[in-house]
């Protein structure tokens, strides 16, 4: 019955939704035949989720008819899930996200996502432009979408691909603000949180004993902060299949040690040789390296890994 359409060429779920039926009536007729939601009404030329919005349905049914339509394919944990859109999807969250009134959705839907969904979700092009979801959102809704991007739903990235990545960590530039972390993210360790949203570099890893040696080597010896860059905070993912997960690189970090972000040598190299292709790196800062490495060395520690990314400048 289901399938079955009137003689003006209208589904069930369609005329159900019009004619005021209930929740539990519309969800049988939706789950006997899930594909009526992306089919476009021949009397209103409008989606069942559009209509059911004009007679402002309630957001449980809401979700269950975005569901059935959303640009990507919310089974699929990987990365891949930043690319992998529907070529079936009839632009139902795109509907729902250009007005306020169903923000809540948005925001419950956005919960169950990992972070790369999260991602796609909020940067899936508009229907009748090239701009994305995201620049088109409604206020509510796009503040939603923007939180939603944020790793552990703090760390606003500065690039989805990670700076610097080995099998064991990755490590990426950000914005952490002073907000509550994401459902399912606990907090291991805060220091002083900023006011506003506080520049990091963010490492992720599955490796508890890789966040444990983080945090003992600053607290065991005696490193000086114009040496060594302070960790302002570590998260850790109770959820790792579905709270968060690495934009590229490691599929599902357990832990976000955030640290205080400075130029890296890297970066100090690159721009240098823009300015001048003969450039070297100043006497001055091979000089500042070494005493860093004094000082480390001084403490009894080695550091093991140095290199171009894991150098540089954190403090005046």
């Amino acid at each position: 019955a289901a399938e079955e359409r009137s003689g003006d060429g209208r589904s069930p779920l369609v005329l159900a939704i019009e004619n005021g039926y209930d929740d539990v009536a519309i969800l049988k007729i939706l789950e006997q035949s899930p594909a009526n939601t992306t089919v476009i009404d021949e009397k209103t030329r409008l989606l069942p989720i559009e209509i059911a919005t004009n007679h402002h349905r309630s957001p449980q049914l809401i979700h269950y008819l975005l569901l059935e339509d959303l640009p990507v394919d919310l089974t699929d944990h990987s990365p891949a899930a930043l690319s992998n859109y529907r070529s079936s999807y009839q632009h139902s969250w795109e509907h729902i996200v250009s007005n306020d009134e169903y923000s809540e959705v948005v925001s419950n839907l956005l919960q169950a996502c990992t972070h790369a969904q999260r991602i796609a979700l909020a940067k899936a092009s508009c229907q009748m432009s090239e701009k994305s979801l995201l620049d088109e959102a409604a206020p509510d809704c796009k503040r939603v979408l923007v939180v939603g991007m944020r790793l552990f739903g703090i760390i606003e990235l500065t690039d989805i691909a990670p700076a610097f990545a080995t099998d064991r960590t990755s490590i990426y530039y950000g914005l952490k603000y002073p907000e509550a972390p994401a459902q399912g993210v606990s907090v291991v360790f805060e220091g002083e949180v900023g006011e506003t949203a506080t520049p990091v570099i963010v490492k992720l890893t599955p490796y508890r004993e890789l966040m444990e040696r983080e945090l003992s080597v600053r607290r065991d010896y005696q490193l000086s902060p114009e040496y060594v860059s302070q960790i302002y905070s570590v998260h850790r993912s109770e959820e790792i299949s579905s709270a968060t997960e690495a934009p590229d690189g490691i599929s599902s970090p357990a832990y976000c040690i955030s640290m205080e972000q400075g130029l890296t040598l890297e970066n100090i190299w690159l721009e240098l040789k823009r300015r001048d292709g003969n450039a070297r790196i100043p006497v001055e800062d091979i000089r500042q390296i070494a005493k860093a490495l004094f000082h480390m060395h001084d403490q009894g520690l080695v550091h093991g890994d140095l290199g171009s990314h894991n150098v540089g400048k954190v403090s005046d």
